[in-house]
Parts: structure tokens; sequence; C-alpha cells
């Protein structure tokens, strides 16, 4: 029987997967340690930052608030002052207003001057006592001026440098204020801005818008430019004055004495001047569009290139007056007496003549036509006579009142 060899053990082969798997699970267990130490790491530098930054926001904070603050006391401290120094003022104008009031009462003219003079600053300094200061002044004029001058005499100095006062001050800051100078006697008072150019309108208007100025006594006065808007001028005496360009839109001169007044350019656009005498007295290129004039005397008067649409001229007396060029155009001229009036070149459309007396006048049929007219109209004979006049009598009179 052969004998037997004995069987040598051969080592376990490993493959090489398996020993790459182990070797890196051993350089994990390795590496473990040192990972970790680095993520406490950034977790410590983060919270750091952190850290850093809410006591960066706390300061920026904290100092706002300590700026705020500070404004705050600031803004109290200039308020504080600022309301020491308006009291401080306020003080200083009482005082400066009691002083000039005062000189107004003195005997001394150049006194008197001086307060005016004073009040007038303090008009500049002062627009919270603008209003009181100009009723002052205008009660100032009042009393002095309450009964007329001497034969031949001026206006005093203090009662002439109390009007420039009024008329230079500046009317945004009157608010409700209403300028009275009733029953004042200013005879021949210059009011006019001299610095401008006498043959332009610049707009500048002497202020004196709403006054109340009735029964006051201004013959021969010189209002040019004057701003006399809704102005009260009932029973005035204007005879001769001056209100070339001025605005007299809605002013009240019924009953007033207008004889001989230049209103050259003027705005009388729905002014009230029932009664007025206004003989002799110059509207050319005037607006009197809707102006009452009822039973007024314009006899002679110059309205040569006005307009006097809508205007009121029933039983007006425009003897001998001059409109032509003007604009009559749907106008009130029942009863009034146009006798020797010229008419030529007169816009007459819807113009109501019925009544009216035109005995003498110039004026044309074919203008004369487009107007009411009837029986009752009073023309020269050849106009009368002419058919076409004759057929728009017939026509109005049978239309009656309907007019068209």
């Amino acid at each position: 029987m052969p004998e037997r060899r004995p069987r040598h053990l051969r080592p376990r082969r490993t493959s090489g997967r398996t020993s790459q798997n182990r070797a890196i699970s051993r350089a994990r267990v390795g590496q473990a340690p040192t990972a970790n130490r680095l993520d406490w790491a950034r977790r410590i530098e983060l919270l750091a930052v952190l850290v850093a930054s809410f006591v960066a926001v706390a300061g920026l904070w904290y100092s706002n608030l300590q700026n705020r603050q500070a404004n705050v006391q600031n803004r109290q401290t200039n308020d504080n002052a600022r309301q020491d120094r308006a009291l401080a003022k306020e003080g200083q104008i009482t005082d400066r207003y009691t002083a000039a009031v005062t000189n107004l009462g003195e005997d001394k003219l150049d006194v008197r001057l001086g307060g005016i003079y004073a009040l007038q600053r303090i008009m500049y300094d002062s627009p919270r006592d603008h209003p009181t200061i100009t009723n002052v002044m205008a009660a100032y004029i009042r009393t002095h001026t309450s009964t007329p001058p001497g034969k031949g005499q001026p206006i005093s100095a203090d009662v002439s440098a109390a009007l420039s006062v009024l008329t230079r001050r500046d009317a945004s800051r009157d608010g409700a204020l209403q300028l009275d100078l009733r029953g004042s006697w200013l005879p021949g008072v210059d009011l006019s801005l001299n610095d401008l150019d006498p043959n332009v309108d610049s707009g500048e208007r002497i202020p004196l818008a709403k006054a109340d100025l009735r029964d006051s006594h201004l013959p021969k006065a010189d209002l040019d430019r004057a701003d006399l808007y809704k102005a009260n001028l009932h029973g005035a005496d204007l005879a001769g004055a001056n209100l070339r360009f001025g605005d007299l839109h809605g002013a009240n001169m019924e009953n007033a004495e207008l004889n001989d007044v230049n209103m050259y350019a003027a705005n009388l656009h729905e002014a009230r001047m029932q009664h007025a005498d206004l003989a002799g007295a110059s509207f050319s290129g005037a607006d009197l569009h809707e102006a009452d004039l009822y039973e007024a005397d314009l006899g002679g008067a110059d309205l040569g290139g006005a307009d006097l649409r809508d205007a009121n001229l029933t039983r007006a007396n425009l003897r001998n007056a001059t409109l032509g060029g003007g604009n009559l155009r749907d106008a009130n001229l029942q009863e009034a007496n146009l006798r020797g009036a010229g008419l030529g070149n007169v816009d007459l459309r819807r113009a109501d003549l019925r009544g009216a007396d035109m005995r003498e006048t110039y004026a044309e049929a074919k203008s004369v036509v487009r107007a009411f007219i009837d029986s009752d109209t009073k023309m020269q004979p050849w106009l009368a006579r002419d058919p076409a006049i004759r057929a728009r009598i017939a026509e109005v009179e049978a239309e009656g009142f309907n007019f068209t």
C-alpha cells in the first residue's frame, strides 16, 4: 500500500478588492476624530461671527437711538429759542405800534408823519398786523378829511402820506379787509402810478378793490389804473376825475357825479350807474358790457368804440353823444334820448330802440333795421320813410314782445 503524502495547507488567498475595502475602513476609522474636530471649529467660528454681527447691529441701533434723542432735544431747544425770539419780536412790534399810533395824535405835523411811516414799516415787518394798520390809516384819513379843505388849499401832507401808504400796500395781505373811506374830501388827489407809461396798461393797479367810497368827494382826482373792482361809489363826486385803464367791474356808481370823467379803456363790465351824471364823459374803448345805465345822463359823452352789448340804457340821455364804431348789440335803449347822437358804423343788432328819440341822429338804415323799432321810435323823416324801416316796424309790432 503506497505511502500517503502529508497534505500541506496553503494559505487562503483573498481578493484584491477585499484588501482595498479593509484598508479604506482602517483609514476611515483613523480619520473620523479629525473630521469631528473640524466641524466643531467651523461651528465655533460661525457662532463668533454671529455674536460679532449682533454686537455691531446693537451698537448701531443704540447709536441711532442716541442720535434721535439728541435731535429731538435740539429741535425742542430750537423751537423754544424760536418761540422766545418770536415773543420778543412780537413785544417789540407791539411797542413800536403803540408808539406810532400815539404819534398820530400829536399836534406837530412831523411827529404825525413819523407815526405814519412807522406804521408802514410795521406793515412790511408783520403781515399779521397788516389789516389792522390799514384800517388805522383809513380811519386817520376819514377823520382828517371829514370837511372840505379851504379854497385853493391842497390836501395836507400827513393825509397824503397816509393815502400813499394805502395805495402802495400789498393788497394780498388784506384778507377780508374792506377799505372804508366814506365821505372823505379828497379833491384833486393824485393816486396814480406815475412811474408807468401813461399810454400803456401794464396791469399794475392802485389797490382799492371793494373799497367803501360812498359819498366821497374826489373831483379831478387822478385814479389812473385804479383797481375799483366792486367798489361802492354810490353818490360819490368824481367829476373830471381820471380813471383811465381803471378796473370798475361791478362797481356801484349809482347817483354818482361823473361828468367829464376820463374812463378811456376802463373795465366797466356789469357796473351800476343808474341815474349817474356822465355828461361829457369819455368812454372811448371802454368795456360797458352788461352795464346798467338806467336814466343816466350821457349827454355829449364819447362812447366811440365802446362795448355796450347787453347794456341797459333805458331812458338814458345820449343827446349829442358819440357812439361811432361802438357795439350796441342786444342793448336796451327803450325811450332813450338819442337826438343828435352819432350812430355811424354802430352794431345795432337786436338793440331795443322802441320809443327812442332818434331825431337829428345820424344813423344808417341798414343798421337800424337790425334793431327792434316801433311806431313810437322817432326818426328823421327821410329815415322813417325808408321802405325797409317801415317793414321792420310792422314786423316788430306784429311780433309784440316775442323777439328772436
